[in-house]
C-alpha cells in the first residue's frame, strides 16, 4: 500500500503501526520542498530504503494524486472494530468520515475538527 504526502508519510513512520519497505522521494536535483529532508532522515531512523526516482514515476504510482515528493511503501494498517459508540467525554466529539481518498484532505479534517 502506498502513503503519500509529507505529513501523511511522517505521521506513518512515527507512528510505527505498518512495517514499512521503501521510501520513494523526488530526486534530489528536481526538489523544491525541503521537509523531504526531515522525511528521508525519519526513514533513515527506521532502517527504511529510500529510493530516489523521477516525479513521472510518483505520480504513476499514485495517479497523479498530490504526493508532494514522497511515497511510502508499507503494509496495509489494521484498523480497529467499534462495537459502539463509547460515551462523550467533555471537550471531544467525533468525526464520521466515508471515502475519503486524497490523505490531505483528511489530514486537514482531522486538524480543523480538533
Amino acid at each position: 500500500e502506498f502513503v503519500y504526502g509529507i505529513a501523511p508519510v511522517l505521521a506513518a513512520l512515527k507512528a510505527g503501526r505498518r512495517s514499512k519497505h521503501a521510501l520513494y522521494v523526488l530526486e534530489e536535483s528536481r526538489r523544491k520542498e525541503s521537509r523531504l529532508d526531515a522525511v528521508e532522515a525519519l526513514a533513515r531512523e527506521n532502517d527504511v530504503d529510500i529510493v530516489q526516482v523521477e516525479k513521472g514515476l510518483l505520480n504513476e504510482a499514485v495517479n497523479d494524486r498530490p504526493h508532494q515528493g514522497c511515497i511510502l511503501c508499507a503494509s496495509k494498517l489494521d484498523f480497529a472494530v467499534l462495537e459502539e459508540w463509547p460515551p462523550p467525554v467533555q471537550g471531544t466529539g467525533w468525526l464520521a468520515l466515508d471515502e475519503i481518498v486524497d490523505p490531505q484532505n483528511l489530514g486537514s479534517l482531522c486538524r480543523t475538527a480538533r
